[in-house]
């Protein structure tokens, strides 16, 4: 066996910038739209959540247009820091959201959600936050909305799928002194994002916990460091806005190698091996295959009844 090592694929940045690397190549050259000339200098944001939240991700969102460090110094390649998203670094834009462009939940909605349970505390939440959304989006002063999920609502364990029989607990979608009649493993995120399909604005639902040091995540015993999870959401939100961030570099070189590669492989493959991928043609037969050595081809004669000898 001849194992070949090929090199990653370069993508293509802002300018001549190449890199391996999205990250990389975003903090020094830039998105792939930024020689354009009509790349964004400001992507408008808009913003649901309860109140409290709301206040913690605008001051977030204000920290991350500055340089965020890097998780370990020992790990650059792995962990890189993240370059501030403004208009002279980052993706050389700038998120814009303001008090005009934001839809509060009110203490009532929160509390009718907190009050309920299973598969009515989901389809109240569900209600409250697509009708914000939806005024939001229909004035058309925004590019992408964030919506900040309620910490009210209990979330939707996903059971893994295991082997064997599944229990009946496992199954169940909600309790069924519900009355609410809801898909398997329904979840917020899925049921908004299915509700807010026909939208012309995309919605990216964020967690208390990307924003908040101090909240750990619900479902994982660990998160991510700052500075990955202000990469995510910024390319995130960059690219739901209608712009690209990389680019697929043309290879001329890289390509011609690998049409070459596959020439020899298949130039070392055994004959009948090489005939498989032919049309038309079909492979040699094995002895084994044979017709008459597999009884396939052999004509059983009937079978005659016994005869039977009488006794005088």
């Amino acid at each position: 066996m001849r194992a070949e090592v090929i090199d990653e694929p370069e993508l293509e940045f802002g300018g001549p910038g190449r890199h391996i690397d999205p990250r990389f190549g975003i903090g020094n050259y830039g998105p792939a739209d930024l020689g354009s000339q009509d790349a964004p200098r400001a992507v408008r944001v808009g913003l649901i959540g309860p109140a409290d939240q709301l206040d913690g991700l605008r001051t977030w969102l204000e920290r991350c247009r500055e340089p965020i460090p890097a998780k370990d110094e020992k790990y650059p390649h792995l962990f890189p820091s993240f370059p501030g998203c403004d208009i002279d670094s980052g993706l050389q834009t700038t998120l814009v959201f303001s008090d005009r462009n934001t839809r509060t939940i009110s203490d009532r909605d929160l509390r009718a959600i907190r009050q309920a349970s299973g598969g009515r505390a989901l389809q109240s939440a569900i209600d409250t936050y697509a009708a914000e959304i939806t005024g939001l989006a229909d004035e058309n002063r925004v590019d992408v909305l964030l919506a900040a999920r309620p910490e009210q609502l209990a979330d939707t364990a996903r059971t893994p799928r295991r082997r064997g029989r599944r229990s009946p607990e496992a199954t169940a979608s909600v309790p069924e002194d519900d009355d609410v009649t809801l898909p398997q493993y329904a979840n917020f995120h899925d049921l908004l994002k299915a509700r807010t399909l026909a939208l012309r604005q995309p919605i990216q639902i964020i967690r208390r916990s990307t924003w908040d040091e101090a909240k750990l995540p619900v479902d994982r015993p660990s998160r991510q460091d700052e500075a990955t999870r202000a990469w995510n959401l910024h390319v995130a939100v960059y690219w739901q806005s209608g712009w690209h961030t990389v680019a697929a570099a043309a290879q001329p070189d890289r390509l011609r190698h690998l049409l070459r590669r596959d020439r020899l492989l298949q130039e070392q493959q055994p004959r009948h091996a090489r005939n498989l991928r032919r049309p038309g043609l079909q492979p040699a037969r094995r002895r084994n295959d044979h017709p008459r050595r597999s009884g396939q081809g052999q004509q059983r004669r009937p079978a005659t009844p016994p005869r039977i000898r009488r006794c005088s």
